[in-house]
């Protein structure tokens, strides 16, 4: 019997992010123009940890 899509997002939960990323062919441009909002969230973390 074929998978529900919930039940295919839940094995796909237990993958690590990396192999995750691999599989559904996202790129680093991909996450950062996804989560604008969290960047600017963490934009001070950010400014210290890339100035340099």
């Amino acid at each position: 019997m074929p998978l529900t899509h919930s039940e295919i997002c839940d094995k796909l939960m237990q993958l690590d992010e990396v192999t995750l990323m691999e599989i559904l062919e996202i790129s680093s441009e991909d996450l950062v123009n996804r989560f604008q909002d969290l960047v600017e969230l963490k934009r001070n973390m950010f400014e210290e940890d890339l100035e340099g």
